[in-house]
């Protein structure tokens, strides 16, 4: 499945005077997940923002201390541009893109289609030198889980899917409930690896599964059958007639 054609999704957003819409939590969600995350929007092959989420108090930006709706539309209108002119023999293995620069950082992954193709982006800004932070979980999370929720094929199907979840510890730091239900340690894996600080091997009921806890501090779980997202599929038709006067461009 592709991506909807133009004009089945509405700009909608949940942030800087426009609306919500059913994938502003995950975007939230994703900006609470690492430190240096300014601000994220999903954007069409037009350039057009679907929604945005914006940070605020950041006090590198003055008294305003946020980053602006219309900064995040442009960063994800020149991305798209920038990527369907990108020479790529094989575009759909390009899952995430970086790119540093002296006032923004910023973090780019496809969503449907691809990126040369017809589909959506998910673009997140960052503080300078902070993109190596963007949590590879959590931006996986993100994109199964706007892919969920419009209904959309998960991009890279072979690839772990990651959620977020809760966990209760031990004194000596062992995990024994997850979201609230209590898991077998099986075994503690080495952690001597970039992006967790620990792992364990637990057992939740008859399957296994992995659990890693991020130098965030965040607990991330990836088991058989788990998915990071298992919403409620939108209709589209209904959210094109939710689009008003709210929509600033």
């Amino acid at each position: 499945m592709t991506s909807p054609p133009l004009g089945e999704l509405s700009p909608l957003s949940g942030r800087d005077g426009q609306l919500r819409s059913p994938f502003s939590h995950i975007l939230a969600r994703l900006c609470g997940s690492c430190r240096g995350i300014e601000g994220a929007g999903i954007v069409d092959e037009e350039g057009e923002s679907v929604d945005i989420h914006i940070v605020r108090c950041r006090a590198r930006r003055g008294a305003l201390g946020r980053l602006d709706g219309f900064t995040i539309k442009l960063a994800g209108a020149c991305f798209q541009i920038a990527l369907r002119q990108a020479n790529c023999e094989d575009p759909e293995r390009l899952t995430r893109l970086e790119v540093e620069t002296n006032d923004q950082g910023y973090v780019v992954a496809p969503l449907g289609g691809g990126f040369l193709g017809k589909g959506y982006v998910l673009v997140v800004l960052c503080a300078p030198g902070t993109t190596s932070r963007v949590s590879p979980r959590a931006l996986r999370e993100a994109v199964v889980g706007i892919a969920g929720e419009a209904g959309w094929n998960v991009p890279r199907p072979e690839k772990p899917r990651w959620r977020r979840v809760r966990v209760q510890s031990l004194p000596d730091g062992a995990p024994y409930k997850v979201d609230g239900v209590a898991v077998q340690r099986l075994s503690r894996a080495p952690s001597a690896g970039p992006g967790f600080t620990r792992r364990y091997h637990i057992g939740m009921g008859d399957a296994a599964a992995l659990l890693v806890r991020e130098p965030s501090g965040h607990w991330y779980l990836r088991s058989p059958g788990v998915s990071a997202a298992a919403p409620e599929r939108h209709n589209f038709a209904e959210l094109a007639v939710a689009k008003t006067s709210g929509v600033r461009g």
